[in-house]
């Protein structure tokens, strides 16, 4: 029945399952029946699940993304009700034997569950968010403003976002299984990923109580190190890059092969938050000069290698910045962080005074980001364009940072240059229009103070 299911035949695996509760009720492979048969379902639930995401996503015409959707959300329903009746199990044995493992598998298979469900619903949520965020900026521009069509969504970080009701159980589930089995590999286990679950939701005290649980007495060389590298993580997303760097520092001193990379990587972000510049290269130029393609890590090496360019940059040597950042793709083509670099990226050619490379990264950028970094590379851009001498393609991304997002620094500055440009080209009505503007929507920051004298001196 095993085998079955894990070769994806469960509804012959189900049978089977049922078959041996029927009949040998007595023996303690029948106990396990209802865990299996509910992994099975949930296998089910999954599968029905990815296949929804996808048809989604490849979707080209609406009514097939309408019928995709409505798959997606009777998946999703389908494993709530697959989690529920874990739990539901679970309770049921852990009432009758409170040490039960068994209690504590089904407990962890339903956490999981949970948590795939959480994460769709803080998706949701986030898609909620920023669709109120646009109708906000739309709602401040005039009905027939071109700008309407380029408005983008801001991003929204997780912890931004009110904790769900998945999310909730997911934790419950977790933390049954440690009550029940504080001894146990699973008990580990589920500390460990109890843990992150707190880590990414900012709640560092929770997540540092946890791990330094699993260090005490004498644990196995791996799990210590794998604890402390978990432990030095957390440490920095709590913004103590003193404690992290203790942590990955103990990893380095009995550590060899891939971990390494993981606590030299940790330990050069930590002394970069401490702002100790030549420290980080020191630490992280052996992993930029590693060329093994089993060294190199998706969100490690790749965050080393913006981290190292960061730190060439506060050095001053930008130079070393660009060079490193120009081959970032080639190295990380599959890293989450391209945007990011190539924003970087441009940052070095235009301290360069590389204004024509600058600005057609800081325009890529842009172009495949919303958000802050997307107004920040509009910005920029336009900076680039002034430095260029070619006002009108500086006046257009000052212009749509303006009217397309809704970050108030961002968008008085960019009024402000707006202005500054149509007076030079004596459009004296037009920047009279921006100053106006920044008076209106920001009436008591320093942008609205220097547009005030702006307009005086105009008259």
């Amino acid at each position: 029945a095993l085998a079955l299911k894990e070769a994806g035949k469960r509804d012959q695996a189900r049978e089977l399952f049922l078959s041996i509760a029927k009949t040998f009720p007595k023996r303690p492979e029948a106990a396990e029946v209802p865990w299996r048969i509910g992994q099975c379902m949930r296998d089910d639930a999954m599968a029905a699940l990815e296949a929804a995401r996808r048809a989604y996503a490849n979707a080209a015409k609406p009514e097939i993304r309408e019928q995709a959707k409505a798959d997606v959300d009777a998946a999703l329903k389908k494993l709530r009700d697959v989690a529920d009746q874990l739990t539901q199990t679970a309770k049921q044995i852990s009432t009758d034997n409170p040490d039960s493992e068994l209690a504590g598998h089904i407990n962890y298979d339903a956490a999981w569950a949970y948590r795939t469900l959480g994460d769709a619903e803080v998706e949701a949520a986030r898609q909620k968010m920023q669709q109120d965020a646009i109708a906000k900026i739309i709602a401040s521009l005039p009905k027939d403003d071109p700008a309407i069509s380029a408005v983008r969504p801001p991003e929204i970080a997780l912890p931004q976002i009110p904790l769900q009701p998945c999310e909730k159980l997911a934790r419950l589930r977790y933390s049954a299984l440690i009550d029940n089995l504080p001894e146990s590999q699973l008990a580990y286990d589920s500390r460990f990923e109890l843990a992150e679950v707190f880590s990414v939701r900012n709640e560092y005290g929770p997540a540092i109580k946890l791990l330094k649980q699993l260090l005490e007495g004498t644990p196995p060389p791996d799990v210590a190190d794998r604890t402390r590298l978990r432990l030095g993580a957390t440490y920095l997303t709590a913004n103590d890059p003193k404690s992290a760097a203790e942590q990955f520092q103990a990893v380095l001193q009995n550590t060899k092969g891939y971990t390494i990379v993981y606590a030299r990587a940790g330990l050069g972000e930590a002394l970069y938050l401490q702002k100790d510049w030549a420290g980080v290269v020191r630490e992280l130029e052996p992993l930029l000069e590693e060329r093994r393609p089993n060294r190199q890590v998706p969100g490690v090496t790749d965050r080393a290698n913006l981290r190292i360019a960061s730190a060439y940059a506060q050095l001053g040597r930008w130079q070393d910045a660009r060079n490193c950042l120009e081959t970032f793709a080639t190295r990380h083509p599959g890293s989450g962080m391209l945007v990011e670099a190539r924003f970087a990226y441009a940052q070095a050619c235009e301290q360069l005074k590389q204004y024509e490379l600058a600005a057609a990264a800081y325009v890529e950028v842009a172009r495949r980001v919303g958000g802050e970094l997307g107004a920040k590379a509009q910005f920029q851009a336009g900076r680039c364009y002034v430095a260029m001498d070619k006002p009108d393609d500086a006046l257009n991304c000052f212009l749509m940072v303006a009217y397309a997002y809704d970050y108030p620094e961002l968008v008085g500055a960019s009024l402000s240059e707006g202005a500054k440009i149509c007076l030079a080209k004596n459009r004296p009505a037009d920047a009279r229009k921006h100053l106006q503007r920044i008076i209106a929507q920001q009436p008591n920051t320093t942008w609205a103070e220097a547009a005030r004298q702006q307009l005086s001196r105009m008259k």
